[in-house]
């Protein structure tokens, strides 16, 4: 009996190592993941800032926190006035931004973000008779949250204060024509204003 129980026992011993290993894991859950390599997005959605409109976007990662974007945002409106005058105003603006992510735990381009950047926008304004373009920059500052919906999709959202700033032709009075036509000189404008945009993104 003695005999039995020791060789018993050493093949216990002997098996436990193979047991151990043919053991699996434990779980912990599903883990969030992101694309390998730097992170970049591709983006649409609205904006509504000075020239707001369908807004179409691209996001690279620069940094372990921080990253850089570019857009453009395009929008058209027509009217007729009470004298069957007809208008059409086009907006159009080109965007560049940099992010700082402010949540290191999170994966990259994700959570709470500051950003700042600088915008060109232009206006063309035409009718039956007559046509002019405006332009002008502005300079913004955004606060936002960009989520992460799976693997590849993102949500974001951002809002905060568009300053507005250019020169414009001045508009004299024409007492041979009867109207307001634009002059040869300029004035510089500035105006302060809130952006606020939604942008759905896809990420690879």
């Amino acid at each position: 009996m003695k005999h039995i129980l020791t060789a018993s026992v050493a093949v216990l011993f002997g098996l436990s190592p193979l047991v151990s290993r043919a053991q699996p894991e434990p779980s912990v859950g599903p883990a969030q993941t992101t694309p390998a390599g730097k992170a970049q997005a591709l983006k649409l959605g609205l904006q509504a800032s000075w020239n707001g409109g369908v807004y179409a976007g691209y996001e690279r990662q620069i940094g372990a926190h921080s990253s850089l974007q570019g857009a453009v945002v395009y929008w058209q409106r027509t009217h007729r006035t009470s004298f069957g005058d007809f208008y059409r105003t086009r907006e159009f603006t080109a965007e560049f931004t940099y992010r700082r992510y402010l949540q290191p735990a999170k994966p990259a381009l994700v959570g709470w973000y500051a950003a700042g950047g600088a915008s060109f926008l232009g206006d063309m304004h035409s009718s039956e008779t007559d046509s002019n373009f405006l332009h002008g920059q502005s300079l913004t500052f955004r606060l936002g949250r960009q989520c992460q919906l799976g693997q590849r999709f993102t949500f974001d959202f951002n809002l905060g204060p568009d300053v507005a700033l250019g020169f414009r032709r001045k508009y004299i009075w024409d007492d041979n024509q009867r109207m307001y036509v634009q002059s040869t000189s300029k004035y510089f404008f500035h105006l302060t204003g809130l952006a606020v945009a939604l942008h759905a993104g896809y990420r690879f």
